[in-house]
């Protein structure tokens, strides 16, 4: 054996056993997971009894959306069933079409002067107008431009906060239209989009001991 290769044949079974070890420790964290529905149903009772039940402002960035998508948004966080919340457009583009779509929607309108630090300095400043109103919200619900809720979202997502030690909740997103690469490729009812490995599989895995 050339001397000369057994350097290069020591890092490459090195660099293998460490691979070696990352994957078995990945299969071991993703092998054990939480699911919560059943978490969620035995407290939907607890949240029942709540009177008044807690207030959540749900808060919709948008900076350049069109209205189509926004419309979807807005008419769906309306539609939730859940019996004390607000909805809020957070509009970054200062947009006057957006502002009277809110209000034939029903729901209230935020904007500012500027887009300093973007969508985290457009949810900084609606959390500041919101802590100066005289009803506070208890929770707050934050959903992007083109999310659209199921109608039992807020339900079931205030149900896991019967653990005081619960301070976020994220819940699973679904595309309601075709990821790029499966609609090209035609493989939209065998091949899961990007979202569902995350979804349905890692953070279940990462949020056992939560």
């Amino acid at each position: 054996m050339d001397a000369r290769l057994l350097p290069r044949r020591f890092v490459f079974i090195v660099v293998e056993a460490f691979e070696k070890l990352r994957a078995i420790l990945a299969a071991a964290c993703l092998s054990r997971t939480r699911e919560r529905s059943s978490e969620v149903d035995a407290n939907l009772p607890w949240l029942a009894a709540q009177f008044p039940a807690p207030r959540v402002d749900v808060l919709i960035c948008t900076y350049n959306e069109e209205e189509a998508i926004l419309e979807r948004t807005i008419v769906g966080a309306l539609g939730m069933i859940y019996p004390n919340f607000r909805v809020w457009v957070l509009d970054d583009g200062r947009r006057d079409w957006l502002r009277d779509l809110c209000e034939r929607a029903g729901c209230r309108y935020l904007s500012r002067s500027t887009n300093a630090h973007a969508k985290a300095g457009n949810i900084n400043n609606a959390l500041r107008q919101l802590a100066g109103l005289d009803e506070k919200p208890d929770f707050i619900s934050i959903l992007d431009a083109d999310f659209v809720c199921s109608s039992n979202f807020l339900t079931r997502a205030m149900a896991l906060f019967r653990d005081p030690k619960v301070g976020l909740v994220q819940t699973p997103q679904h595309f309601y239209n075709n990821d790029p690469i499966q609609m090209n490729l035609l493989l939209e009812r065998v091949w899961p989009d990007e979202q569902r490995l995350f979804f349905d599989i890692v953070q279940p895995a990462w949020t056992l001991g939560a």
